[in-house]
């Protein structure tokens, strides 16, 4: 056999499926097979793993076979591997990747080292699979081993598969100790080994996925910048396919793949209704993704039409979505004694916003706060240039169902006359754990730390000199957060963290707090935003994601065409990046960050802002605006 040289050869991307015994490799590589879209995979596997491999599917997806082993399609490795692998790339024209599944016998960085050193294959990833069952003590033990260790310090992403078999102080102790082993490398949780599809690159993972995790909200897919250099030849391999994100080939068709709940509102919530939803079906549609999208009417206006603040059904509807977008709901009542109420006195609107809460069980209400290039917040009524980009990039976790929003209170009435009102606080042990332990995924998902000092760091914010309640939310911080060594924590009263959020916001990473402390304190972070209009808040829970601009539904501007729909094009882009996170849908996640970036290229040219960023005389209205986010997003899948 003539061997050519390396510095010859076409480059085939390279992906590596590590993992331990039993964790779920080969379940992942048939699940990839049957989604591979038409290429020619050179599929390398162990003796062991082609036991488990569909032979149908590697033979139809490989093109040739290069070797017979245990009668599939595939080539063994271990001893062989630089042999089969040279074999592949002798004649590169007849695939299209390459894919080799390790076992935990095997060594992945081995095999990784050989893909960046070798110029004929282009390192897409290396993908480690770990039994969550390996969190109970005994098996942990027995796996401590060197060959254990290189291979989660070589994975460019760690699924711990199976999660529904352990509990969460097991799994806790697992993340913990892969921390441990091999640093922040992202982490994705899951029932099954639902790992991003495969993109136009072979089997490559996608930019996104290599800083993806599974918390639902938050900006945690932000470039890595310490990696830049190191994966350049991935971006170059992504231009060769005719676009800057390796946008994802032949997708599903006929089919709808995912539901979609839109609740415009009252005010202005169906005018940024408009623009979210364009801006969600140009991108779903560059995408190759069929929703079926149901929009349903809600809030004070309705009520006062049909007697209730929702259709009949809406309730099962939002339950059955995959995601729901709201715009906003409230309207002054006719007397004009503030929002219309209903007749049990709840503010016509409360179903589909604190109702949908509670019954999806929207436990967590994150809030990115982030202050885009080329916003000057207004403050005397003037642009100004307050506080550096680069310097504001938090978020504030909420407690979502309980607080003094629990619903637990009343008013006694006297001669006529209201003379008492009650209102029940309620902190629980369970809501504040799931809460605060969701702060502490997101710090570590989102990696970078705090923009003042780069620490990794979850903030408590309450006042237990005085509640009995925030008493109980710190002593549950501490012990959550005892479970997270690599994260600092830190406990501040809530009046010193308002004063200190204004002046010196780049010293915090991730915040929690219980329901009412956070509703106010998120409002006071959009001023760093440039205010309530480009405010973005995502209500997730473990099955359900809502997410809305929070500018309310502002009836003063209603009709004029001047609200800012930034903040609901940002609700659409968080709630596309939570689903794709959630089902394991890489498209999903791109499309997330092609609407993120689009956004923030027209604040930064600065010619298409409304008046609440600009001032009257400068603002454009909200389709203008709109048009403008549609052709970003347009230029950013085109890659232009």
């Amino acid at each position: 056999m003539t061997t050519t040289p390396a510095a010859a050869r076409r480059r085939l991307p390279l992906t590596v499926i590590g993992g331990f015994l039993g964790s779920g490799k080969t379940t992942l590589l048939n699940r990839w097979l049957r989604d591979a879209g038409g290429q020619r995979l050179a599929v390398l596997v162990n003796d062991f793993g082609a036991l488990n491999i569909d032979a149908e599917l590697i033979a139809a997806n490989t093109g040739e076979a290069i070797a017979l082993s245990n009668g599939c399609v595939c080539c063994q490795i271990g001893d062989d591997l630089s042999g089969a692998l040279i074999e592949v790339l002798e004649s590169p024209e007849r695939f299209d990747a390459v894919v080799i599944e390790a076992s935990g016998v095997s060594d992945p960085w081995r095999i990784a080292q050989l893909g960046r050193a070798d110029p004929g294959l282009a390192l897409d990833g290396v993908v480690v699979l770990v039994d969550a069952s390996v969190a109970r003590a005994q098996w942990r033990d027995a796996l401590l081993t060197d060959t254990v260790e290189r291979q989660l310090k070589a994975a460019d992403l760690i699924v711990i598969n199976k999660t529904d078999l352990v509990d969460d102080g097991e799994r806790a102790a697992l993340r913990a100790w892969i921390e441990t082993v091999a640093g922040a490398v992202p982490q994705f949780e899951t029932t099954a080994a639902q790992v991003p599809l495969p993109m136009l690159s072979g089997l490559a993972l996608p930019q996104a996925a290599r800083h993806r995790h599974p918390v639902g909200c938050g900006h945690e897919h932000e470039h890595d910048h310490e990696h830049e250099h190191e994966h350049e030849h991935e971006h170059e391999h992504e231009h060769e396919h005719g676009g800057r994100r390796g946008w994802p080939g032949v997708r599903r068709t006929g089919e709808v793949n995912y539901e979609v709940v839109l609740l415009p509102g009252d005010g202005i919530g169906p005018e940024v209704m408009v623009v979210g939803r364009r801006v969600l079906e140009r991108a779903l549609e560059r995408a190759g993704i069929a929703v079926r999208i149901t929009e349903i009417p809600c809030g004070g206006r309705y009520y006062l039409e049909h007697g209730r603040d929702w259709p009949e059904g809406s309730e099962e509807a939002c339950a059955h979505a995959d995601v729901v977008f709201l715009g906003a709901v409230g309207w002054p009542a006719p007397g004009g004694e503030g929002p219309v109420r209903m007749k049990d006195g709840r503010m016509a609107g409360w179903s589909p916003v604190l109702g949908n809460r509670a019954r999806l069980d929207l436990y967590a209400n994150i809030r990115p706060i982030r202050l885009l290039p080329g916003v000057r917040p207004r403050i005397h009524g003037r642009a100004t240039n307050a506080w550096a980009p680069e310097k504001v990039d938090l978020v504030i976790v909420r407690e979502n169902t309980e607080g003094l929003y629990a619903g637990m209170g009343g008013m006694l009435e006297t001669s006529g006359e209201h003379v008492i009102a009650t209102d029940t606080r309620v902190i629980t042990r369970g809501a504040s754990e799931r809460v605060i332990r969701r702060a502490f995924e997101l710090s570590r998902a989102r990696g970078r730390g705090a923009p003042g000092d780069g620490c990794r760091r979850v903030t408590s914010i309450s006042k237990s000199n005085v509640l009995h309640g925030c008493r109980l939310f710190e002593e549950v911080f501490e012990r959550v957060g005892a479970g997270w060594p690599d994260i600092v924590r830190e406990r501040v009263f809530v009046d010193s963290f308002a004063a200190s959020l204004m002046v010196e916001p780049e010293r915090y990473d991730v915040c929690v707090t219980t329901n009412l402390f956070g509703d106010i304190l998120t409002d006071l972070g959009a001023v760093l935003q440039g205010g309530m209009g480009m405010a973005v808040g995502c209500n997730v829970g473990d099955e359900h994601g809502m997410f809305e601009p929070v500018h309310g539904s502002a009836p003063a501007l209603a009709g004029r065409g001047t609200a800012n729909p930034m903040g609901m094009v940002g609700a659409v882009s968080e709630g596309l990046r939570w689903l794709g996170g959630k089902r394991g849908d890489s498209a999903l996640v791109l499309a997330a960050d092609a609407i993120r970036d689009a956004v923030c290229a027209v604040v930064a040219q600065g010619t298409a802002l409304t008046a609440d960023l600009v001032g009257a005389d400068a603002g454009r209205s909200t389709t203008e605006v709109g048009e403008a986010i549609v052709g970003a997003l347009d230029r950013q899948l085109d890659g232009s």
